[in-house]
């Protein structure tokens, strides 16, 4: 009886034409090698039991491991595509043919494991980029944190023993079995308690490779004597499976092979909490070189030798290591005084009590910062201890914040792809979605948002916090290339979300665009729910980023564009306080022996920040009283016998304001002559007399109200 082997290779994986893995669409004749070419049965096991003919693949490009053949036998293997609709048969397109296959390995063979298509899931494999200047070297740090060797390395060390990190460069003279350009050299130092371990974190996931076979690769040698080495997989729950052993490293650079099977995950942690790392374990004294380390998954039992790779792809692996450190290299954002614990909330002060504007109805709040509610009453604002924008819902509801852009920032912004970034948490039961949408119109004006009005680009919004409707005509929103709606679900934990993908090109709003809007909205905030929104980052490109960091007075000088007082920061407009107060001089005269009266000059006011606009609103406030639209006028006569000053509330319609301009204004004084104040003289030839005026100011240029 003849007893059947399986083939010289029993992991038979393929691609097609085009590089693309088999599916279960593809299908194996075994065939007879000599004309007519009549099918040849191959079987279940040794002893018999005949497989179908032809043998369909399985779906991730492999044949089935049981296949057995008559050893005595020479086939010829056809590999055809069956597209259906008709069942398979020998018509169908032939992709692959082998012809004198033994299944002893004596003639051709479908494809053997060196040709099996991997995908390394270890990055920067070959060290070609590092984190550390090298040679780097510690010396009397006891238990040093983590070591960040280079991206995706880290080296954990316990003890108080010294160690030096260096990157080698290799080249002919010093050949590795993977061609290798570069190798990691570690030199370890007496003093270390514990095995040192090299390791590289793969996260969000604790039960990667489950139930799988691990092919494991590492290529490295020993200055010295020889050493013992071993690589293995820790879960997030601290479970270690062991893949590879190295009994003793020799003084050349070996490639060393192992596979091993991973068990069934006993991992309970979730993400992003879980997560798997591979460990190096290395001696605690030893000068070891590493290189050329591989993790293939695979559904069959085999060693894999190395892939090599280009520096260049193994850089370009690199992305999800750069990604979050670009993401937190800040760069100026496009919004103003939205990294909210700096914004000096000028007009309203950090506190600001759940309006009475209406239902659907917006208001500013903030510098910068217009708030919509869907119901009457329901938004209150105030500072978190840590300084962030916090909207309390008094009343169950929706709510947005939002901030336009003029013209100039609009189109520039336009011009490219839009990224957005944000840090937001919420104390609403349950969490609660979020929205958010980029905006530009063309209209010559924006809604009106002054009190009274108090109309904003929201008009209502969706059950997910987006615009549904819209005050104003000609608004479109700024597309997400097909991504969707940049849809998020806020949590008790400070979270921070990354959109990218809006992109206006071939509209003609990135040329004419007169305004632009971001619109961050909410679901419906149960009352007494919270908001707590940290930052917000507005920039071009793909990369989204945190606002870059600025000070205080930057921040300030910023949202003075839009907004200038003379008060002091938490003072505000017709509070009676003389603090920062200005001053001009203005004319008197001597009306005769027993009086002197004040005469009102011109006078002119330079703004601090140069305005948005060129006709903002001025409002002035007497110190005194906090009287909108006066001013406070004093007259003092100083004589050789007896001195007396006089001070009254002047209405500024006495001047007429001219020159108005966005770094400016000037009061002219209107024609005659003030009769208040008045003193009393003693002598009209020995007297000198002084006047002058004293006010606080607003310049108001926001974007909705001027």
């Amino acid at each position: 009886m003849t007893d059947y082997v399986r083939g010289s290779n029993p992991i038979w994986y393929m691609v097609d034409l085009v590089g693309q893995q088999f599916d279960d669409t593809f299908y194996m004749y075994v065939l007879t090698n000599t004309v007519p070419y009549i099918p040849q049965a191959v079987y279940h096991s040794p002893t018999g039991t005949p497989w179908a003919n032809p043998i369909q693949f399985n779906a991730n490009g492999t044949l089935p491991t049981d296949i057995f053949f008559d050893p005595t036998l020479v086939y010829r293997l056809e590999f055809r595509h069956n597209v259906g609709p008709l069942p398979p048969s020998q018509a169908d397109p032939l992709i692959y043919l082998i012809e004198d296959y033994s299944p002893n390995g004596d003639a051709s063979l479908p494809i053997d494991v060196s040709g099996i298509s991997t995908e390394n899931q270890i990055t920067n494999a070959q060290f070609v980029e590092m984190t550390v200047n090298t040679p780097y070297t510690l010396t009397g740090v006891p238990n040093p944190p983590d070591i960040e060797v280079a991206p995706g390395w880290f080296l954990s060390l316990i003890g108080n023993g010294s160690v030096e990190i260096e990157r080698i460069a290799l080249n002919d003279a010093t050949p590795t079995p993977t061609n290798a350009p570069y190798a990691l050299r570690i030199n370890l130092g007496a003093g270390w308690t514990n095995l040192p371990v090299l390791y590289q974190r793969f996260s969000q996931n604790g039960v990667l490779w489950a139930n799988k076979y691990l092919a494991s690769s590492m290529t490295a040698r020993i200055n010295g004597p020889s050493q013992n080495v071993t690589t293995r997989i820790d879960n997030s729950m601290g479970a270690p499976v062991l893949i590879l052993g190295i009994d003793s490293l020799t003084n050349e650079f070996v490639e060393y092979k192992n596979v091993a099977l991973m068990p069934a995950s006993m991992n309970s942690d979730i993400p992003p909490d879980a997560y798997m790392d591979f460990k190096i374990v290395l001696p605690t004294v030893a000068d070891i070189y590493i290189t050329s380390l591989q993790l293939v998954s695979l559904n069959a039992d085999a060693e894999v030798s190395y892939q090599q790779d280009s520096v260049d792809r193994q850089v370009d692996h690199l992305f999800h290591y750069y990604k979050d450190k670009l993401a937190q290299k800040p760069i100026p954002s496009y919004l103003t005084g939205w990294d909210f614990p700096l914004n000096p909330a000028q007009f309203t002060g950090s506190t600001v009590a759940a309006s009475a504007i209406g239902a659907n109805k917006s208001k500013y709040v903030w510098d910068q910062t217009i708030v919509f509610q869907s119901a009457e009453s329901s938004i209150g604002v105030t500072r978190s201890a840590a300084g962030d924008l916090v909207l309390t819902a008094d009343v169950t509801g929706q709510t947005a914040i939002i901030q336009y852009l003029d013209a100039t920032q609009a189109r520039r912004l336009l011009s490219d792809r839009i990224a957005v970034n944000f840090a937001a948490s919420t104390s609403n039961v349950g969490g609660l979605v979020g929205t958010v949408s980029l905006w530009a119109t063309d209209d010559v004006a924006l809604p009106n948002v002054a009190a009274g009005t108090n109309n904003s680009i929201v008009l209502t919004l969706d059950a997910n916090g987006k615009p549904a409707t819209r005050n104003g005509v000609g608004w479109v929103e700024v597309p997400r290339s097909n991504f969707g709606d940049a849809k998020f679900t806020l949590s008790s934990a400070m979270t921070e979300y990354d959109f990218n993908g809006w992109d206006m090109s071939g509209n003609a709003l990135v040329d004419t665009a007169t305004f632009f809007a971001i619109v961050i909205g909410f679901a419906t905030v149960t009352n007494p729910g919270t908001v707590d929104i940290k930052y917000v980052g507005l920039c071009s490109g793909d990369i989204a980023t945190r606002p870059a960091p600025l000070t205080p007075q930057e921040t300030l000088s910023n949202c003075e564009q839009y907004y200038e007082k003379s008060y002091t920061n938490g003072s505000f407009a017709g509070e009676v306080t003389s603090v920062n107060a200005l001053t001009r001089m203005q004319s008197s005269r001597i009306l005769g022996a027993n009086a002197s009266n004040f005469i009102a000059n011109q006078f002119t006011v330079d703004y601090r920040t140069v305005k948005r606009s060129n006709t903002p609103t001025v409002a002035l406030y007497t110190a005194s009283t906090g009287a909108a639209g006066n001013v406070d006028a004093t007259i003092k006569t100083v004589g050789t016998v007896t001195s007396a000053t006089n001070s009254a509330v002047i209405a500024i319609s006495q001047w007429t304001i001219a020159n108005l301009g966005d770094r400016t204004f000037t009061y002219l004084p209107n024609y005659g002559v003030n009769a208040d104040p008045n003193v009393a003289c003693n002598d009209s030839f020995e007297e000198i007399v002084r006047s002058w005026i004293t006010f606080h100011y607003v310049i108001d240029a926001r974007l909705g109200i001027v």
